[in-house]
């Protein structure tokens, strides 16, 4: 830090006027009683951070920065002691992808829109959820899977259509109770 010290008292020392002696001729002790410290500990800290950025950039030459580097100050800059300075920087990470020499890639076209669909939610559910039958005590906020069928009022010869939906239990989604009545029958 010395060094630092050194050469920003010498940046200084020609536009100091102490009574008795050139600019730039007087001695350090007088000097630094003439300085402005609040200006000088900005000075300092400024030359100090530009100096460690020079220097992390050239350490680190071959690395592709994301953003300028970010000077961390523990402390003020004190003469005669150890400093420590903390530059943070984020860089872009260097990724080898394999080769894809020699690879197959299969692609399968599905029959039909509902089995995509169906896919598609399985996907999703096995990501994003844990199936875990409940056989007793069903509450409020489990989600349950309710298979069901509509049953014309009036007989015909065609079959009901059965539906599958997922349901959270508590939000009355097929019908007014519904849940309720799903709950009781566990």
């Amino acid at each position: 830090m010395d060094g630092y010290f050194t050469s920003l008292y010498k940046e200084y020392a020609p536009s100091i006027n102490i009574p008795g002696f050139r600019k730039g001729k007087a001695p350090l002790n007088l000097l630094k009683q003439h300085i402005n410290p609040v200006r000088f500990r900005e000075d300092m800290l400024l030359s100090i951070g530009e100096k460690a950025i020079v220097l992390l950039l050239k350490e680190k030459k071959d690395e592709e920065f994301i953003d300028y580097p970010k000077i961390d100050f523990k402390e003020d800059p004190v003469e005669g002691e150890s400093y420590t300075l903390i530059l943070k920087a984020d860089l872009y990470p260097s990724v080898t992808l394999p080769s894809i020499k020699d690879s197959k890639i299969e692609v399968k076209k599905p029959s039909s829109a509902e089995e995509i669909y169906e896919r598609k939610r399985n996907e999703f559910l096995n990501v994003y959820a844990t199936w875990e039958p409940i056989e007793n005590n069903p509450k409020i906020g489990d989600y349950a899977v309710i298979e069901y069928s509509q049953i014309p009022e009036e007989e015909t010869e065609e079959e009901p259509k059965g539906n599958t939906s997922m349901i959270e239990l508590g939000k009355n989604t097929l019908f007014p109770d519904s849940d309720e009545k799903i709950m009781k029958l566990f």
